[in-house]
């Protein structure tokens, strides 16, 4: 899905990668639509410069330490975590309950706002006391785990038994700690935007702007991929299409209050 919220920041990230990708992907396609590439890029790196200039005459607000940090933590025991429920003698626990069909590797990729629901969604499985398991319990169980896991797990702990574990509570906390930790550099990063656009209205000129050219590209270059039958192609050059971002500093979730534009593509 389309990022439904690029901020001036951003565009700094995704103009750039989008002209590069439109030269390494589109370039030959289609040997007649090369001349059309080279405007998309021209346009694309004025807007980009546009905004950088803005952007430069503006006073900076300081970044929150440690968020880098805490990403390698939170992508760090999504990837442990599951290597602890594979060790477990018996398997007594499905790590689909915790991480459904995907790898870990896949989820921590993701960026912050993925990775805070990831944790989330273990945090509400993990706990006995979550809405979910309360609900769970309620409804006569999930009924996941096999028969004699249940009777092994309902001897040890008061909970579902799929979370009857060792170590429950300990990987629980440290859940909790890595999440509120996470949740906090989020909320902060989501406060700048709300500054940045919403106080300055020449960085959100130059942003609309910035958005009108992307997002023009973005019909453009669809066009291209339909005739060349690539449209699958699309998430790679406009990154803010893609499930899982291959730049890093960006982020899906849009700072509470501020409109913008959709920034998808008709299918």
């Amino acid at each position: 899905m389309a990022d439904p919220y690029i901020d001036p920041l951003e565009t700094q990230i995704y103009g750039p990668y989008a002209r590069e990708q439109m030269e390494s992907v589109c370039r030959g396609l289609i040997a007649a639509f090369d001349g059309v590439l080279d405007f998309c890029k021209e346009e694309q790196a004025r807007v980009d410069r546009l905004v950088a200039d803005v952007l430069a005459r503006q006073p900076r607000s300081p970044s929150p330490g440690g968020l880098d940090g805490t990403i390698d933590e939170a992508r760090d025991i999504l990837v442990r975590f599951h290597n602890y429920l594979l060790s477990l003698k018996g398997h007594p626990v499905d790590p689909a309950t915790f991480f459904g069909k995907e790898a870990p590797s896949i989820i921590a990729r993701r960026r912050p706002v993925k990775l805070e629901g990831a944790l989330k969604h273990i945090i509400d499985e993990l706990d006995p006391d979550s809405e979910r398991n309360k609900t769970r319990r309620a409804a006569g169980g999930k009924g996941e785990a096999s028969a004699g896991a249940k009777g092994r797990a309902g001897a040890r702990e008061n909970v579902e038994p799929e979370l009857a574990f060792k170590g429950r509570s300990e990987w629980l906390a440290e859940f909790r700690d890595v999440y509120s930790r996470l949740s906090k550099y989020g909320d902060a990063a989501r406060e700048r935007k709300v500054e940045v656009v919403d106080s300055r209205p020449e960085v959100a000129a130059a942003r609309e702007t910035w958005l009108a050219v992307y997002t023009a590209n973005k019909a453009v270059i669809t066009g291209l991929l339909r005739h060349a039958g690539k449209l699958m192609l699309l998430p790679l050059i406009f990154d803010d299409l893609a499930e899982v971002h291959r730049v890093s500093g960006v982020s899906d979730a849009p700072p509470s209050g501020a409109g913008a534009p959709p920034s998808t593509v008709p299918a």
